[in-house]
């Protein structure tokens, strides 16, 4: 499952230059960094106060109000491979609801709160994914939903920006998963529940199929063994629903032996 990884920016601030066209006065200034920044805008009482447009070397281009030196007020920020985003500075940190447009399609849209991500956002992805959620200081926390182009739909809580706790999961076909993250990945026990009845059960280690597992058939018939690293490895039991048990030895996924019980 891809996750939509949110993608913020930095935005450099202009704070000190090299040279000026000028002594800094009121009236609008043509400021220019020794790294070729360029900085345009009206100074008022001898800060900057007003519309001002800013263009870096790498083609970022910022425009915007000051007031009394701050930005203040909504700002639109446009990046040299076509991504944009665009809100409201209050006092020099971004506040409230922004909108970043990426070059990719890729659509993110929620609050800030003195300069972090804060409160409810939607990211919604170039293929058609849209997940929605809680950010608290600049993290995802809190419950989530994910859904997929594919119908897949996820949901489950975020901590420090990972996957933890109890995550549910419904695939298109009905088929649903249900089991605990950590740190993003799956870790511990996990139930799937397929459409056409199929159970399986058993521990993820680091994402992976690690443990003993028991897979019980919409017929009767019953699987247990242990997988290694995502592989069956060992001795499997398969038991039939007529009563006939066999054993099939594994290793490493592969299938090396059979015998009855």
């Amino acid at each position: 499952m891809r996750r939509i990884v949110p993608a913020l920016c930095a935005i450099v601030m202009l704070t000190a230059f090299t040279a000026c066209e000028g002594p800094v006065v009121d009236g609008k200034r043509v400021l220019r960094g020794a790294d070729g920044t360029v900085a345009e805008g009206p100074y008022v009482d001898g800060k900057r106060h007003g519309k001002w447009i800013e263009s870096f070397p790498s083609g970022q281009v910022q425009e915007g109000p000051y007031v009394d030196g701050m930005r203040h007020g909504n700002w639109v920020i446009r990046f040299a491979n076509g991504d944009v985003q665009e809100g409201l500075y209050v006092n020099d940190k971004r506040q409230g609801n922004w909108v970043m447009r990426y070059a990719d399609g890729q659509v993110e849209e929620g609050p800030f709160v003195d300069g972090k991500r804060h409160g409810n956002w939607i990211l919604r992805g170039a293929g058609g994914e849209v997940q929605e959620g809680p950010f608290v200081d600049g993290k995802r926390q809190g419950n989530w939903i994910e859904r997929f182009a594919s119908g897949t739909v996820s949901e489950g809580p975020y901590v420090n920006d990972k996957k933890q706790g109890n995550w549910i999961e419904r695939f298109p076909n009905g088929s649903v998963g249900k089991g605990p993250y950590v740190n993003d990945k799956r870790q511990g026990n996990w139930v799937m529940r397929y459409a056409d009845g199929k159970v399986e059960e058993g521990p993820f280690v680091d994402g992976k199929w690690h443990g003993n597992w028991v897979i019980r058939g919409a017929d009767g018939t019953v699987h247990e063994g242990s997988f290694v690293d995502g592989k069956e490895h060992g001795d499997w039991v398969v038991r039939l629903s007529s009563g006939g048990c066999s054993i099939l030895e594994y290793s490493a996924g592969e299938l090396v032996g059979m015998k009855n019980c």
